[in-house]
């Protein structure tokens, strides 16, 4: 459809072309200087009658002019559409291109810290592991004196506990700083 439409307007500027090429020619002839030599005087167009037709024929090369130019920014806006689009995939190309780069480093980190982390673990582990031992060690035997912080008390002690009651009020010696 397309063909037909740029073929038709190619044919009509062909054909507008054409007769305005001859309407000016004969305009000039009739002029001193055209090619017939001044010899219908210097205003023939108007001495014939063809004002109106050559000021429809200057209508129809400006329309066709104004169509030509709109032609031209079409196909341009056409060609800058594309370009954009082309623009925008290689823009979306690169933009996955760095996403998946980043994910492999966020990937790295992760790793990194995962093995980091079971390494710690396991070093708590055999921390853990090495106290219950100890703890097991001690407590399956008779636990020596000496083994024991702070000290025993001696089972038969002579400390004793004080049956009287307290004193209600006690007696404060000294100085006392109120600053």
């Amino acid at each position: 459809m397309g063909d037909y439409a740029s073929k038709g307007v190619a044919g009509a500027g062909l054909g507008l072309g054409i007769a305005g090429t001859a309407l000016s020619l004969l305009n000039n002839g009739c002029g001193s200087s055209g090619i017939l030599g001044g010899l219908f005087g210097n205003n023939c167009a108007s001495r014939f009658g063809f004002g109106a037709e050559l000021q429809y024929v200057s209508q129809l090369q400006a329309e066709n002019a104004m169509l030509k130019s709109e032609n031209y920014s079409d196909k341009v806006a056409k060609e800058v559409y594309q370009q954009t689009r082309i623009d925008n995939a290689a823009l979306k190309a690169e933009m996955k291109e760095l996403m998946d780069l980043r994910e492999q480093i966020v990937l790295g980190k992760v790793n990194e810290v995962a093995t980091l982390t079971k390494c710690n673990l396991d070093q708590v582990n055999s921390s853990i592991a090495a106290l219950a031992s100890t703890i097991n060690g001690v407590t399956t035997r008779i636990i020596p004196a000496s083994a024991i912080c702070p000290e025993m008390m001696p089972r038969y002690n002579s400390w004793t506990a004080p049956t009287a009651d307290a004193p209600a009020a006690q007696t404060v010696t000294g100085t006392i700083n109120t600053n």
